[in-house]
């Protein structure tokens, strides 16, 4: 078990150079030249450099004190769905301690933004490379530990980690817990790059 709540098993597990590879093999094995993808406004500049080399069109959602604004998500996504065009196939989100807002996003908002995933068939790619740093409070659980609670949504998250902020900088050591068939595509991509961690 991970933190916050977080069950999974061995088989679960991806290991990845750090969490920005994660998301560089998500890039590769679920989008395409064109394709949509949401990302935090502001978010972290890593995922935004992978989309604009993968040609993605990359639009933003606000965030607030809370995170990421859901309403604005909501009528984003019910607005592309009215509409000819592509759909946003996937959200990059970092609900704990975000980069560089620092907002934590509680966990009504929490809930709602899986619903959203299984209505819209929305990818959320859920980064915690901050989770543990918590030095009060009670932590919220990850997106994936709540996706149980929400039907279908466990099919829509992908939670990606990192050692890297929580242990030493240099431990370029991460993870990916996905679907089994979003996670055995990105280990047949990441056997183009490394065939496995150190």
């Amino acid at each position: 078990m991970l933190n916050a709540g977080t069950v999974c098993s061995p088989d679960d597990i991806l290991v990845t150079a750090g969490s920005q590879q994660g998301f560089d093999l998500l890039v590769r094995t679920l989008m395409r030249a064109g394709d949509v993808a949401l990302v935090e406004r502001p978010t972290y500049t890593g995922p935004l450099r992978l989309l604009k080399i993968a040609s993605v069109d990359t639009r933003t959602v606000g965030v607030d004190a809370d995170g990421l604004d859901v309403d604005e998500l909501e009528v984003l996504l019910a607005e592309s769905s009215r509409h000819a065009g592509p759909r946003p196939k996937l959200l990059y989100v970092v609900p704990t301690f975000a980069n560089p807002s620092g907002a934590t996003m509680p966990l009504a908002r929490r809930l709602r933004l899986l619903e959203l995933a299984v209505r819209h068939r929305l990818v959320i790619v859920e980064d915690d490379p901050y989770g543990r740093l918590r030095f009060d409070g009670e932590p919220q659980p990850h997106l994936i530990a709540l996706a149980d609670q929400v039907p279908g949504a466990r099919d829509w998250v992908v939670h990606l980690g990192s050692f890297s902020k929580v242990i030493a900088p240099g431990l370029r050591t991460g993870w990916l817990i996905a679907s089994p068939a979003v996670r055995r595509a990105c280990l047949i991509a990441k056997q183009l790059d490394d065939l496995s961690n150190p």
